[in-house]
């Protein structure tokens, strides 16, 4: 989980009684794992994180306005830079792919799925957040294998 953010995603995998590595880029939210006890999640970079076991990739990368296709958090940390806000969800996901050359399916949670990848989704969630009343979809790429 390259983004791993508040834990979510590494709690369903515990639950599920799976083995969870996550890294984040925001130093203070990794350190907070830390302090919570959540040892398998480290500072690291989506764009340089390399993974060579075989695995699942399961994210939710910064979320894109639909008008501008950036994204909508302004983080304000060292290394979430401009490129790294110009990016697409389904630009993250491609990037994590081919750092992690031997996943066996890719699954993503995102607001907006670009032209080419809605052949991937898998499912629709209607839900009301801190954005609004919005979709989320949830979508899942085989692996390479």
């Amino acid at each position: 989980d390259c983004f791993a953010g508040w834990g979510a995603r590494e709690q369903a995998t515990h639950d599920l009684k799976k083995w969870y590595v996550g890294i984040d880029l925001n130093p203070d939210l990794v350190e907070w794992h830390h302090e919570q006890g959540r040892g398998d999640i480290a500072l690291g970079d989506a764009m340089t994180f390399k993974y060579n076991k075989e695995c699942t990739i399961f994210i939710c990368p910064p979320y894109s306005d639909p008008k501008t296709g950036r994204c909508f958090e302004d983080y304000n940390f060292d290394g979430f830079t401009e490129r790294a806000k110009a990016l697409t969800q389904c630009e993250w996901l491609k990037i994590v792919m081919n750092n992690c050359p031997n996943f066996k399916e890719a699954i993503m949670v995102c607001k907006i799925v670009d032209p080419g990848w809605e052949q991937y989704i898998v499912d629709t969630k209607k839900n009301k957040s801190h954005f609004g009343v919005n979709n989320e979809y949830v979508l899942v790429v085989p692996g390479r294998n």
